[in-house]
This record gives C-alpha cells, structure tokens and sequence, in this order.
C-alpha cells in the first residue's frame, strides 16, 4: 500500500465494511437503510485513514467496546489516542515545513552540544534571576502590611449609621465612645 493510499480518508464502504460485523454484535442492530444512513454520517463526520479500518484488531476492539449501536461520539473517542497523535505529527510537519531548511536541518540534528563556557554562562544568569527573586521576596516580607488607623470620629460615624439601622449593638458602642469621649449624642 503506498502512501497516498494509506492516508486517505475512509469512505462510507470503508465504514460499512469495518462496522457490518459490529452492527451483527450490537443489541440494536440498525436494518439496512438504516445502517447505511449511519454510516455515512461517520464516514461525513470522522475523517480517518482508510487504513486504520482494515486493521482487525480495531474491528475486534470495536465489537468488544460496545454492546449497542455507537454514535459518532463513541466511536470517535474509540480512535481518539490515534487521532490525537496523528494531528501532532501534521502539525509538526506543517512547523517543519513552514520554518525552512535551516530549522529542519537544526530539528533533524537533534539538539546542539554545549562548550562548558555557554552552560556556565547560562548558569550565571539563572543565579542572578534566583538572587533578585529572593532579595524581592526578602523585600516584600520585610514591609508588612498594617491597617491604617480608624479615628474614633471615623467610627463613631461608622457606629452612629449602623444604629440608625436598627441594630442595638451599635447603639451601645455609640454611647460608650461618647462617654469616653465626653461628648453628647
């Protein structure tokens, strides 16, 4: 099987060939219109190599996943792992493909041996991001924050609106820093 043939997309017959023994295993098994509409609402809705459905394993998996007849959803998921790698891979020739021979040459090596003078280099640099992290934090932790002071007017203010509301509570504190406060109310 060349490549061509291996990527491409399986049709509704790749489908229905991969899912006839499915649907004879199922509890629900769909008649024949019926078997053909779902089927090529797969084949619509999950684009994956036709290759993939001629495996036997994935038939036999199949016909062990699932006792009734599976939605799009359920078999999407069935392939998910092998989905997901395959758009990696796309994706990563696509990067390949998009950044030119320099970068593809530079992936292809692998990565680049470092002289002992770069990773010292290197090195350096992260001890002095750490050392300013730490004298931040030591900064930081040398200032701690306090409440600003409440002038007994302030509270009282604050006191005298609470009782107006009704609550006895703040009624009593009002008399008690007028009294300390040697004031009327």
């Amino acid at each position: 099987m060349n490549a061509v043939a291996a990527a491409a997309h399986a049709t509704a017959e790749d489908w229905a060939r991969f899912l006839k023994p499915v649907a004879m295993a199922v509890r629900n098994t769909p008649s024949d219109p019926e078997f053909r509409a779902r089927v090529a609402a797969i084949a619509h809705a999950l684009h994956v190599p036709a290759a993939w459905l001629a495996q036997p394993w994935r038939q036999a998996e199949a016909m062990r996943r699932f006792q009734f007849w599976p939605a799009v959803f359920d078999i999407a998921e069935m392939f998910e792992d092998d989905l997901k790698a395959e758009r990696e891979r796309r994706d990563r020739r696509e990067r390949l493909a998009i950044s030119g021979p320099k970068q593809v040459a530079a992936a292809l090596a692998g990565p680049k041996e470092r002289t002992p003078e770069e990773i010292e280099a290197v090195r350096a640099k992260a001890r002095e991001a750490i050392a300013a992290l730490h004298a931040d934090t030591a900064q930081r932790s040398r200032t701690p924050a306090r409440a600003a002071p409440l002038s007994e007017g302030a509270l009282l203010d604050g006191y005298r609106a609470l009782a107006a509301q009704g609550s006895s509570a703040a009624a009593a504190r009002v008399a008690a820093i007028e009294l300390r406060l040697g004031r009327d109310a």
